[in-house]
């Protein structure tokens, strides 16, 4: 029993430890290309969102902020905005790409709704130069509505919770016998 319980643990750890691999290995790439970047073109600042909107689906929420800190050297916010800019701002790349805009002008705008951010780019192949000051009063936005944007969960986070969530309450009917509930079987659908 021992020896077969001996070989399965082997099994089970080489088959394992290629994911983590990939993944880490995938994560260094990422980082090198992130410290590449110039960070000061529209063209930039889309690819760097890119790469760390890929490193925030495959780290745990908790992980992302350390991270950014040391494979880019900048605050987990930066690197949210970045995220934002790739995320929201894709369709309206190629148009950005042909109008003078700072990075820190992208970061506010990427946090604005649908009409406000085609007001802000009209204005920019207008001829207009905005300061950061300027596009979130054009906007509305601010930063309690950027911290609210950034604090909300993604699709796979969300994904990751409810995997964890279903997992403590599967031990924990096996240990209580079946007498926690999830969220989904209660009467009023909230957790007792």
């Amino acid at each position: 029993m021992t020896k077969h319980t001996h070989k399965a643990a082997e099994h089970a750890a080489k088959t394992a430890a290629p994911s983590h691999q990939d993944r880490d290995r995938e994560l260094l790439g990422l980082r090198e290309r992130g410290r590449t970047l110039g960070r000061r073109s529209v063209a930039d600042v889309f690819e760097l969102g890119n790469c760390l909107a890929r490193v925030k689906s495959i780290l745990a929420r908790r992980a992302f902020g350390p991270w950014i800190r040391s494979a880019c050297g900048v605050s987990p916010a930066t690197g949210l905005s970045y995220v934002a800019v790739h995320q929201r701002l894709s369709d309206y790349r190629g148009r950005l790409e042909q109008v003078s805009v700072t990075p820190a002008v992208l970061f506010v705008i990427a946090y604005a709704d649908d009409q406000a951010i085609e007001r802000v780019v009209s204005a920019l192949e207008a001829g207009r130069v905005l300061s950061a000051p300027e596009a979130r009063v054009m906007t509305g936005v601010t930063a309690k509505h950027k911290a609210a944007i950034d604090a909300a969960l993604s699709p796979e986070e969300e994904e990751r919770q409810r995997k964890a969530e279903e997992k403590v309450l599967a031990m924990l009917n096996r240990a209580f016998g079946g007498l926690v509930r999830s969220s989904a079987s209660s009467p009023r659908g909230k957790r007792r």
